[in-house]
């Protein structure tokens, strides 16, 4: 026993430094990724996923300009804005994503909406922020919009939001699914409660859900031949939206060449001396 003990003293420390150093490094920051960015096509008929750079989307990092691109990681603190008629889609790791709508900014933490709309599908604490009001959730979808007049206006479409503000002495509110909440700019004016718009949330879940599912154009090769496709269109087959790939997809394999030794040359007797 006594030969024992000081190994188990040594694993107990180990195990409480362990516990220590999680305590003190807190809960792991999700991460942060810009999933894709999508347009409505021609016709309106579906959505279609486009280049950042393309659709006007802008990244800045530390008050510099970043060149956006599909699948980036995205740093707490960046800012994003999307341009008109552009959606993008912003995953925040296993806890859900946020689709922004066009004409919105915003900088990520949780999420500080300037102006625009957002609408998030989020799980576990989450917390969406104007200039007037913190609106902090657990496990819902919820529609969050700051207008031009600078009015802040949340609706909950499923869960629970608990809103607080961030300027004014109004108490926290509740809101519940069906539940909308209005808060001015003037930090004298109390919140206006009211009942949220059916309508408008299944247009903002619609386009959500449009965006998420945004295939992109290219090329699928299938059966041999190269053919316009999207992503979601090329079954059995190999996409690309890069024309060129799509068609290496399709070219036969080459034969390994047969390595063959060279053949000696025929010895050549002198000629006999007459």
């Amino acid at each position: 026993m006594k030969a024992s003990f000081p190994r188990f003293a040594h694993s107990l420390a180990a195990v409480i430094a362990l516990a220590a150093t999680a305590c003190a490094t807190g809960p792991v920051e999700p991460t942060l990724r810009l999933e894709k960015v999508a347009q409505p096509t021609a016709g309106g008929a579906r959505w279609q996923q486009v280049e950042p750079v393309a659709a006007g989307l802008r990244v800045w990092r530390d008050d510099r300009p970043l060149r956006p691109a599909t699948g980036m990681r995205l740093e707490k603190g960046d800012v994003i804005e999307t341009a008109p008629g552009t959606a993008a889609l912003i995953r925040f790791g296993s806890s859900g994503s946020t689709v922004l709508d066009g004409r919105t900014r915003v900088r990520l933490g949780s999420l500080e909406v300037f102006f625009g709309r957002v609408f998030a599908d989020v799980r576990g604490f989450f917390q969406t922020a104007s200039e007037t009001v913190v609106a902090g959730v657990s496990g819902t979808r919820f529609l969050f919009q700051v207008r031009p007049d600078r009015s802040t206006r949340i609706a909950v479409a499923q869960g629970e939001v608990t809103c607080t503000p961030r300027r004014g002495a109004w108490s926290p509110i509740r809101l519940r699914p069906g539940e909308a909440l209005v808060v001015e700019d003037d930090e004298r004016a109390e919140p206006r409660s009211a009942a949220a718009d059916p309508a408008e949330l299944r247009e903002a879940a619609a386009l959500a859900d449009r965006v998420a599912g945004a295939a992109a154009q290219g090329w699928c090769c299938f059966g041999g031949r190269v053919q316009p496709a999207w992503s979601d269109a090329c079954p059995g087959g190999r996409f690309s939206t890069i024309l060129g790939e799509a068609e290496s997809f399709c070219e036969p394999p080459r034969r390994p060449e047969l390595h063959r030794e060279p053949r000696p040359e025929p010895r050549r007797e002198p000629p006999y001396p007459r």
